[in-house]
């Protein structure tokens, strides 16, 4: 798993953070579950970067996005909230 921050929430950022993950890893994306926040406005450009189906979870069914809200957990055991993380790119094995 690699964890990158992003330079804000916004579509713009969020497109050019999957052009960043799908240029330089060997991640093969098959579907991409998220939530219906603005950050995902560009979807459509985002399934043309990496080929994957693009879903929307229905509004307060977090269990739609099951994995997200596991791996959330797990990261916050080593980087609660609150706390900045350190600078460059993380990768958790």
């Amino acid at each position: 798993m690699t964890i990158r921050r992003l330079k804000s929430k916004s579509a713009d950022a969020v497109i050019e953070g999957f052009k960043e993950v799908h240029g330089s890893t060997f991640y093969e994306f098959k579907t991409i579950t998220a939530d219906n926040g603005t950050e995902f406005a560009g979807h459509e450009e985002i399934v043309k970067i990496t080929g994957a189906d693009f879903y929307f979870a229905k509004p307060y069914s977090s269990w739609e996005r099951g994995l997200n809200e596991h791996t959330n957990g797990l990261i916050r055991r080593f980087l609660p909230k609150g706390t900045a993380p350190p600078k460059g790119e993380w990768f958790l094995i």
